[in-house]
């Protein structure tokens, strides 16, 4: 029986790379059957027939990975690592890690968390408010580069050069600058929030 779509195969010389695939880079079969259009059957096969154990039992069902807060190795199952972008060895290191994003930033984002946290030491910071750099540079985190804006909505306004209602907090004490010098108040999509 053929496992080849539109008429492909895998030849012996790219099946390590496959089997590394799987069992190091722990890429799903169905990510891998895609990538190299085959079937999912046909990996399997391909896996099976290099030794590897696919069964939900085997050792490629729970591999080692380390927690994304403390750092610690531990084993999970396969599903989890395509359903969870971030692991933790506890809910411990979960809390943890909640508690250090409590305010809402992205940690993913130098600028964002930072300048919250700066803004958090001059200003009581409210969850749905939105930190502002006035220059521009996300790294730039001194109380005179920070504003607040009630919410996104005010500070697209404030970025689309629209009617907008000056921020709650600004460490410069200076009025924001203009954005656009001219601003088209006629056409309603011009300062519309998506």
């Amino acid at each position: 029986m053929d496992y080849t779509q539109n008429n492909r195969r895998i030849s012996r010389e790219m099946e390590p790379a496959i089997v590394k695939e799987f069992t190091e880079g722990l890429i799903p079969v169905i990510a891998l059957a895609k990538k190299y259009g085959i079937t999912r059957c046909g990996i399997y096969k391909l896996l099976n027939r290099n030794g590897v154990d696919t069964t939900k039992a085997g050792p490629n069902a729970h591999p080692t990975v380390y927690c994304s807060f403390c750092g610690a190795d531990f084993v999970v199952s396969r599903l989890s690592l395509r359903k969870n972008r971030r692991r933790f060895c506890s809910m411990g290191c979960w809390h943890q890690y909640l508690a250090m994003v409590s305010i809402g930033q992205n940690i993913d984002r130098y600028g964002m968390m930072h300048a919250r946290v700066e803004a958090l030491k001059h200003f009581g910071l409210k969850v749905g408010q939105t930190v502002h750099h006035i220059n521009g540079d996300e790294k730039d985190n001194r109380k005179e580069n920070l504003a607040v804006f009630e919410d996104n909505g005010d500070h697209v306004r404030y970025h689309r050069g629209c009617a907008y209602k000056e921020p709650v907090w600004n460490g410069s004490g200076v009025p924001l600058p203009t954005v656009r010098a001219t601003i088209n108040l006629t056409n309603s999509n011009d300062c519309a929030t998506r």
